[in-house]
């Protein structure tokens, strides 16, 4: 007969790879009477995981309050064990991201001929993750610039600006390799995003830019090394796929004068500080 433990605090863990128990490959819930006891065992499985590479193990950021449990896992009414429950509390903010991206120019068109490609894009960015590692979400804001050459900009090379928001999801997954103070983990992502601001930099006043958000998408796929106590401080380089358009030429009611198509494909580092998760 199992014995009824009236606990009101959890945290929430799970592990994957060979060094795991068959029975943690599913997200389990530890109960503890009191708060302290609870922060000294979450400690304590925080750094279980450290330095192991036989497996990687999830551990949530705090410990939370939800009333009696049985078995460890979290009850209504103190007699009957149920699934364990999402905390209702806000996500951890995880990672924090600053990146510089290369890319071939932005594309270009006036009517319903080919599109002509711009010089060479370069792109500032931050993110905010909030989560946890094995998966986040995430917002971005980015500033894009790129020189081309359009007839309805004016005669000569003109600077255009573009300021992308994106919103998404992103996991850094299994490690390939993890030490006390290195780590080497995948960084896959999608989001979507559309575009809060674009401009003309140097042409006159008069020059109209389309002032569509255009909605688009990006995947990322990258490989991040992280270093220090903790392995709190990471760079990485991503490959970053992406479509977003702007303004619409062959529109057959109301065409705009120039209409700009994102690069596909851009290059990024990205120095990214780990806070949790």
């Amino acid at each position: 007969m199992t014995a009824l433990v009236f606990a009101t605090w959890v945290f929430q863990w799970s592990c994957m790879g060979t060094g795991c128990p068959e029975w943690t490959e599913s997200p389990r819930q530890e109960a503890y009477t009191t708060s302290e006891e609870c922060e000294y065992a979450l400690k304590a499985k925080w750094n279980e995981g450290q330095g192991r590479s036989d497996f990687n193990q999830w551990v949530s950021g705090a410990c939370w309050e939800i009333g009696a449990s049985a078995d460890g896992t979290a009850s209504a009414d103190g007699t009957t064990p149920v699934a364990p429950t999402t905390p209702s509390k806000p996500l951890p903010l995880s990672r924090f991201e600053l990146g510089y991206g290369v890319g071939a120019g932005w594309s270009h068109r006036n009517d319903g001929s080919d599109f002509e490609r711009g010089e060479t894009t370069s792109a500032l960015s931050v993110a905010l993750h909030f989560g946890h590692r094995l998966g986040s979400v995430y917002g971005e804001v980015e500033r894009q610039t790129s020189d081309i050459v359009n007839p309805h900009l004016g005669p000569g090379r003109h600077t255009v600006r573009v300021l992308p928001l994106w919103f998404g999801f992103s996991s850094t997954v299994v490690p390939l390799v993890k030490r006390p103070s290195f780590e080497l983990s995948p960084d896959l992502g999608f989001a979507l995003g559309f575009s809060a601001s674009q401009a003309c930099l140097d042409c006159s006043n008069n020059v109209e830019i389309p002032d569509t958000a255009g909605i688009g998408f990006r995947f990322r796929l990258g490989l991040d090394a992280y270093v220090g106590p903790g392995r709190f401080l990471g760079v990485g380089a991503d490959l970053v796929v992406t479509a977003l358009a702007l303004g619409n030429a062959t529109d057959p009611f109301l065409p705009d004068p120039i209409e700009l198509s994102a690069p596909v494909a851009m290059g990024r580092v990205v120095l990214t500080l780990r806070l949790g998760g």
